[in-house]
């Protein structure tokens, strides 16, 4: 076998195999490996149709438009097949995200208002659907909804207790 002496170290290096072949092979093997990963990857991925949004607000039905708190919103497919709830905000605003591209019914409930629904709302891949809802209250007269409470705080206190006799 032979070796040569480096002029600056003592160390022996083989000539047959010298360190830079070693490495050219090490990061050729790493690169074959992470092509092969990529490219099964890529075979094996599905891919997901591009998603849509829906935003919008629940108003009541007054000249101010109040928003309406805690009003339960459904998303529905036409075909009844899928079917998405969520509740307004303290603002009355919802969401929908990652809304699969297609045509939907809307269906807003909120306490002391009517149901109301809305049939063909449209949502579009990569774009936001806007919808602005306003209730009008139960047997047609107006509910003013910026006093009503968003819920009720009840502290319950221990009773002090009394020890007799001592």
């Amino acid at each position: 076998m032979m070796h040569f002496l480096n002029s600056h170290t003592t160390e022996k290096r083989n000539l047959f195999f010298p360190v830079s072949v070693i490495n050219l092979f090490i990061c050729t093997c790493w690169i074959l490996l992470l092509t092969s990963c990529s490219t099964y990857t890529k075979k094996n991925q599905v891919n997901h149709p591009r998603w849509g949004e829906i935003k919008g607000v629940v108003y009541d039905n007054s000249e101010q438009a109040k928003p309406v708190p805690l009003a339960i919103v459904e998303l529905s497919t036409d075909s009844m097949s899928a079917v998405f709830q969520t509740k307004s905000n303290n603002n009355g605003e919802f969401e929908f995200r990652e809304t699969k591209p297609g045509s939907y019914h809307l269906s807003i409930d909120a306490r002391q208002f009517r149901e109301a629904t809305i049939r063909g709302v449209r949502v579009a891949p990569d774009s936001i659907t806007s919808i602005i809802v306003r209730l009008a209250g139960l047997g047609g007269s107006q509910i003013d909804v910026s006093d009503a409470p968003l819920f009720q705080w009840m502290e319950i206190l221990p009773q002090p207790t009394h020890k007799e006799g001592k």
